[in-house]
C-alpha cells in the first residue's frame, strides 16, 4: 500500500502522521487456517440459491467471465501463511507485490540488485496461474538512503538506471508496471522530491520514467498510480491534465491506476464519471489498491454499506470498456495495513478475520455477473493511446481539395481524386469561407491548395470548449461510412455520438445529415478534371444542457484506399444552441502591451449574456508571466519576461455557455541579460507535411537566466501546431517561445528544452539563429 502523510481522500478524517507507506514488513502472521475447500462452500453458500452450483464461486472466475481481472496484494509474508496464500491463489487471478519490487528492496545499493523476493512473488503467481502486476518503480517513498546524498544529474541517472535495470529482470513477467506512483500533492501540486528536482521541476521526470520503462519492455502496460483521484478534485484534475498531456506528446503511458483506499459510506458520486474521462484519454483505468475501512468492531450496518460501496465499485469497473480490473489490497481482515495505519478503523477487505468471505464478497460476486461493457483493449500488454489535438486542423492527415491544373497531391478517396479548389470556391465554400448547415456555421480549411486540409477519422482526441449544438463538415470517399466517437465534457462526463455520410459523389445525404456544399465538378490525376459534382456535407448533435465541452474523440474509422469507404471531417464548430442556449459575447480589449517591471494599468474585461440574470465567470491562457485574472474580468500584475502571447479570455456563465476573445499582448524590456547562450535545434520526427522538433537551451553564460524568451525564424514554410515544455507563438516564420513556470530558471552551464509539433508545405529547413532575452546564441 503506498499513501503518503498527506491529507487523504476528502471524505476522511486527518490522517495520523507518519513517515513513508505501510510497509508490510512485520506485521501479524497468519491466524486459524481454514481449508480452500471450506472458503469455496462459504462462498457458494453466499450466492443466490439454486444458481449455486451454476455460477462462479471465485472472484476471479467472476472477473473472467467478464474479461476483467480481479487482483491481491501478497507479500512475502504471506507466502508461509498456508491460508492467505491458498486464498491468494483460488480466490483471484492478478497479484501485486507490496514491498518486494520497490526501490529499498531492489537497489538497497547503488548498482547492486536483489531481485530475489520480487522472483518470489513472481514464481508464486506463476504457479497459480496468475499474472503480475509491477509495483513500483518510481516513488518518493521507501528509497535507500543513498539516494539522498545524489546530485540532481546522478539522481536522474540513477533513476533511469534503476528503471532498466528492474524492468529487464522481470521482462516478459509483467502485465503492467505502476512506473510513477503518487506523483502528487493533495492540493493537485507535484511532490517535489528527488525526481522531480532532478529534472528541474515539473511532469519531465515522469515522461522519461515511462519513456525508459517502455524500452526496457515494450510489451508492458505503464501506469501512473495515486490516492485521492477517484472522485473529481484538484488533484484528480492535475492527473487528468498531466495524461492529456502525455498522451499529446506521445508518451506510451498506458494507464491510470486508482488506488480507492474508501471508508464505508463514503465513495465519490463520481467515481464512475472520472474515470471514464481517463478512458476517453485512451488510457486504461484501473483500481488498484481497493479497501473499504470502517470503525471496529465492526457493525452489522458498516458490513451492509462495505457491501453496497464494493458493489458499486465493481459496478463503475465493469460500466467503462477501457477498465481492465480492479485489486484488492491485501488478502483478508487478518493482514490488512488499516489497523496499523488508522487505530480504530480495519475490516476493509472481502475477507474476514478468519478469512471467511463477507456480505461484501456476495454483493461483489452479485455485481460480477450483472452483465459489463466489453473491454476494449486486451487486459495484457501494450497499446498506443490515441493523440490528441489542440483543434481540428492540426490533425489534418489527408489531401482533399487540390488546384486546378495541379492534382498530384490530391487524394481524396485512395486513388488520386479531389475537390477542386476553384471550384469549391465558386460554391462559396473557397479556404476559409464560412458555411453554414444543420444550423451551425463552420470554417472551410485555410489550408493552400494540395496541402492537408481534413482528417480521416481514427480515434484522434480533438479539444475543444463550446456548447450547445456540435457540428461536423463532413464527407465520404468510396461510399457511404459511418463511425461512432465520444464526446467528453468538462465535468469528466462522456456522451457517445454517430458520424454518417454520403459518399462525396452523391447529392443526397445520409440520414440525420444535410448537403452543405456542392461543387460543379472534381479534380483528377493527371491534371484533368470531370463533371461530377463532389459534396460535403453537415450533421449536428445536441449536446448535453449545462455542459461545456472537453474533446471530441473521432470514430474509429477506416484509413483512406481505394475501393473502402473512409469519413472526412473538415470542420468541426459549436454553437449555443437555438433550444434556450444562452449567448455569451465577450468584447476584446484590443492588443496590449508592457515592460518588464512595470505594474500594468488593470484591464476590465467586459461581457454581455443572452440570458438573464447570469453571473460570468472569466479565465484566461497566455497572459504573460506575472499576470492573473479574477474571476470578475480584472487582469492585473506585473510583466516579468519579455515578448509577444496571444491570450484568449473566456467568460462562462452558470448554464455552461461560453465566449471567448483573443489578442496580443507584447511585453518589451526587461529581462535577463544572459551574456552566452547556446541553442540547439534538433527535428526528432518528420513525414509527409508534417514533423517534430526538440530545441535544448544551454546557459554558457556566468550569471543565472530567470524566465527565458527564446526567438527565431523558420527559414520555411513550418506552422508550430502545438508545443511542451513551453507556450510559443508565431507571425509568419517568426516564432517566440516562452518558458514554463518550471524551467523558467536556467543556472549556468545547466539546460533546458522544449519540444513542438508543426506542418509544411514544402520546407522544412531547420532554423541557425537563435536570440535568449534579446541575445544572440551561438
Amino acid at each position: 500500500m503506498d499513501i503518503d502523510t498527506g491529507a487523504p481522500h476528502r471524505a476522511n478524517p486527518p490522517r495520523p502522521g507518519r513517515a513513508g507507506s505501510p510497509d508490510r514488513r512485520g506485521l501479524r502472521g497468519a491466524l486459524a487456517v481454514v481449508t480452500v475447500a471450506a472458503i469455496t462452500a462459504a462462498a457458494g453458500a453466499l450466492l443466490l440459491g439454486g444458481q449455486a452450483s451454476a455460477a462462479p464461486t471465485t472472484l476471479r472466475a467472476g472477473a473472467e467471465a467478464d474479461s476483467r481481472y480481479f487482483g491481491v496484494a501478497v507479500g512475502q509474508q504471506d507466502l508461509g501463511n498456508g491460508t492467505a496464500s491458498n486464498v491468494a491463489g483460488s480466490q483471484f487471478d492478478m497479484v501485486t507485490p507490496q514491498n518486494e519490487m520497490k526501490w529499498d528492496t531492489v537497489e538497497p545499493n547503488n548498482g547492486q540488485f536483489n531481485f530475489s523476493p520480487g522472483d518470489a512473488i513472481v514464481n508464486f503467481a506463476t504457479s497459480h496461474n496468475e499474472r503480475v502486476r509491477g509495483h513500483n518503480l518510481v516513488w518518493h517513498s521507501q528509497l535507500p538512503g543513498w539516494m539522498s546524498s545524489l546530485s540532481g544529474s546522478q539522481a536522474k541517472s540513477a533513476m533511469e538506471a534503476h528503471i532498466t535495470g528492474e524492468v529487464s529482470h522481470f521482462k516478459g513477467k509483467i502485465y503492467a508496471w505502476d512506473v510513477v506512483n503518487e506523483p502528487f500533492n493533495d492540493d493537485g501540486s507535484f511532490r517535489q522530491d528527488v525526481f522531480y528536482n532532478a529534472f528541474g521541476g515539473g511532469a519531465q521526470y515522469i515522461g522519461d520514467a515511462i519513456r525508459t520503462a517502455h524500452a526496457a519492455d515494450p510489451a508492458a502496460k505503464l501506469y501512473i498510480n495515486d490516492y485521492n483521484i477517484e472522485g473529481q478534485g484538484a488533484k484528480s484534475d492535475a492527473m487528468y491534465n498531466l495524461a492529456k498531456t502525455l498522451v499529446a506528446q506521445g508518451v506510451p503511458l498506458g494507464g491510470i491506476g486508482f488506488e480507492s483506499h474508501f471508508i464505508v459510506g463514503q465513495v465519490p458520486s463520481s467515481l464512475q464519471a472520472n474515470m471514464q474521462r481517463f478512458a476517453a484519454l485512451g488510457l486504461d483505468v484501473a483500481i488498484t489498491e481497493l479497501d473499504d475501512r470502517m470503525p471496529t468492531p465492526a457493525s452489522s450496518g458498516n458490513l451492509q454499506q462495505q457491501a453496497t460501496d464494493d458493489a458499486n465499485i465493481v459496478k463503475a469497473c465493469l460500466a467503462i470498456a477501457q477498465c481492465p480490473g480492479i485489486t484488492q489490497w491485501n488478502i483478508s481482515d487478518a493482514d490488512s495495513w488499516i489497523p496499523g495505519t488508522f487505530p480504530g478503523y480495519g475490516a476493509a477487505t472481502l475477507f474476514d478475520n478468519n478469512y471467511q468471505p463477507k456480505s461484501a464478497f456476495n454483493s461483489v460476486m452479485t455485481a460480477l455477473s450483472s452483465g459489463s461493457v466489453p473491454p476494449t483493449s486486451p487486459t495484457s500488454g501494450s497499446s498506443s493511446p490515441p493523440s490528441t489535438y489542440a483543434n481540428l486542423a492540426a490533425s489534418f492527415d489527408n489531401v482533399g481539395i487540390s488546384a486546378d491544373g495541379n492534382t498530384a497531391a490530391g487524394n481524396l478517396d485512395g486513388g488520386g481524386s479531389s475537390f477542386s479548389q476553384t471550384a469549391l470556391t465558386n460554391a462559396h465554400a473557397g479556404p476559409g469561407a464560412q458555411v453554414t448547415s444543420s444550423g451551425v456555421t463552420f470554417t472551410m480549411p485555410a489550408a493552400a491548395a494540395g496541402s492537408n486540409d481534413n482528417t480521416v477519422p481514427q480515434n484522434q482526441i480533438i479539444t475543444m470548449s463550446g456548447t450547445g449544438t456540435l457540428g461536423f463538415l463532413l464527407t465520404s470517399s468510396y461510399g457511404p461510412a459511418t463511425g461512432t466517437g465520444t464526446i467528453t465534457y468538462t465535468d469528466g462526463s462522456t456522451q457517445s455520438y454517430t458520424l454518417s455520410s454520403a459518399d462525396w459523389w452523391a447529392t443526397t445525404p445520409a440520414g440525420g445529415s444535410a448537403l452543405a456544399v456542392s461543387s460543379t465538378y472534381q479534380n483528377r490525376p493527371g491534371n484533368t478534371t470531370a463533371t461530377q459534382s463532389g459534396n460535403i456535407f453537415s450533421q449536428a448533435v445536441t449536446l448535453t444542457a449545462g455542459k461545456t465541452l472537453a474533446s471530441v474523440q473521432l470514430p474509429a474509422g477506416s484509413p483512406v484506399a481505394s475501393g473502402t469507404p473512409a469519413l472526412h471531417i473538415f470542420a468541426i464548430s459549436t454553437t449555443a444552441g437555438t433550444s434556450g442556449g444562452n449567448t455569451v459575447t465577450v468584447t476584446g480589449p484590443g492588443n496590449q502591451s508592457g515592460t518588464v517591471g512595470t505594474a500594468i494599468s488593470a484591464v476590465q474585461i467586459q461581457a454581455t449574456d443572452s440570458g438573464t440574470a447570469q453571473t460570468l465567470t472569466y479565465t484566461a491562457t497566455g497572459l504573460p508571466a506575472g499576470l492573473s485574472i479574477s474571476s470578475t474580468g480584472l487582469i492585473t500584475g506585473t510583466p516579468t519576461t519579455a515578448g509577444s502571447s496571444t491570450t484568449t479570455i473566456t467568460a462562462t456563465d452558470a448554464t455552461g455557455a461560453a465566449g471567448s476573445a483573443t489578442f496580443t499582448w507584447t511585453v518589451t524590456g526587461g529581462g535577463t541579460t544572459t551574456g552566452v547562450c547556446h541553442v540547439t535545434y534538433a527535428k526528432t520526427a518528420e513525414w509527409a507535411g508534417g514533423f517534430t522538433a526538440n530545441v535544448t537551451i544551454a546557459n554558457t553564460g556566468t550569471a543565472a537566466i530567470n524566465g527565458w524568451t527564446l526567438a527565431f525564424t523558420f527559414p520555411g514554410d513550418q506552422k508550430i501546431t502545438n508545443a511542451w515544455n513551453g507556450a510559443t507563438s508565431q507571425s509568419g516564420e517568426a516564432v517566440t517561445a516562452t518558458s514554463a513556470a518550471y524551467n523558467a530558471s536556467i543556472a549556468p552551464g545547466a539546460t533546458t528544452s522544449f519540444g513542438f509539433q508543426g506542418t509544411f508545405t514544402s520546407n522544412d529547413t531547420a532554423p541557425t539563429t537563435f536570440t535568449v532575452n534579446g541575445a544572440a546564441c551561438s
